[in-house]
């Protein structure tokens, strides 16, 4: 709410009033703009039963942020999956790491962002020029905007498209940061939640493992992803970007693998979701 303090007033009466109602503890998923989530309303959303959130980080370069008309998100990201983590909420993010101004420094801040936030599951992608947005309107001042009512598109720099191309499997609807959001997400949230009271019990140590084991994987996957990343920097950093056919090879080269070790990991969460 536009007012922090009606925002505490408001959760604090919808736990009051559960309370009335006699429901007691209850599990809630959600999304909140990471800009608006403070030490203080963590505190009060994991009393009222938040236990997993996603947000829309939107892109953690300066540079980027200011060209999707974001501010200083970066910084309200970082201090409020702080102030998550200390409250024991868990938090599932996504980084909108490519738009039309994207250079490839932009993408390494955002690679260094995933790296120092591994134990989040996360996802990437393209920001979309959606109808009416201030990038949509952008675009259409510039005369760059591809496309039409079904579907606006633009072109990214030649150099920033080997790297969203190689890496764009990966975070697609139903790929490897897809499942790992939601196996991790959900398992991981749960037992950090159950556990607080029953850890000394046997079903408390062993949803305490599971736990462990949720974000081991998850910073696993992170991390690989931060890897590749970065292979797909060095790889339009070092090209010759007039030799297409070298360029096209290497991305189409550097997918293959993404592609084969997403299999590894579709394994690794299969097992998850069946234990």
């Amino acid at each position: 709410m536009p007012r922090p303090a009606d925002t505490l007033a408001r959760v604090r009466a919808i736990r009051a009033a559960l309370d009335e109602y006699g429901i007691g503890k209850v599990a809630i998923i959600g999304k909140a703009r990471p800009d608006c989530v403070t030490p203080e309303l963590a505190k009060e959303l994991a009393a009222l039963g938040v236990m997993r959130s996603t947000w829309a980080s939107e892109n953690a370069s300066q540079h980027g942020a200011g060209d999707l008309r974001r501010g200083t998100q970066g910084a309200h990201v970082r201090e409020a999956l702080a102030a998550c983590r200390e409250a024991g909420i868990f938090v599932c993010y996504n980084l909108l790491v490519f738009e039309p101004d994207t250079t490839l420094d932009d993408v390494r801040e955002n690679v260094r962002f995933i790296r120092d936030h591994a134990s989040h599951p996360m996802n990437f992608c393209r920001a979309e020029p959606y109808y009416g947005t201030p990038l949509h309107r952008d675009l259409v001042s510039r005369g760059t905007l591809g496309g039409s009512w079904l579907g606006y598109d633009y072109r990214s720099r030649t150099s920033v498209r080997s790297c969203c191309s190689a890496s764009r499997r990966r975070c697609s609807a139903s790929a490897t940061s897809r499942r790992t959001e939601s196996a991790t997400g959900t398992w991981a949230s749960g037992t950090r939640t159950r556990c607080s009271s029953s850890s000394t019990t046997t079903a408390g140590g062993r949803r305490a493992a599971l736990g462990r084991r949720c974000e081991e994987l998850t910073r696993a996957i992170s991390l690989d992803t931060a890897a590749f990343l970065e292979e797909a920097i060095a790889l339009a950093a070092g090209a010759d970007l007039a030799d297409r056919d070298h360029v096209e090879r290497e991305t189409a080269l550097l997918g293959l693998r993404i592609a084969a070790t997403d299999a590894r990991w579709h394994v690794s969460l299969d097992e998850l979701y069946a234990t």
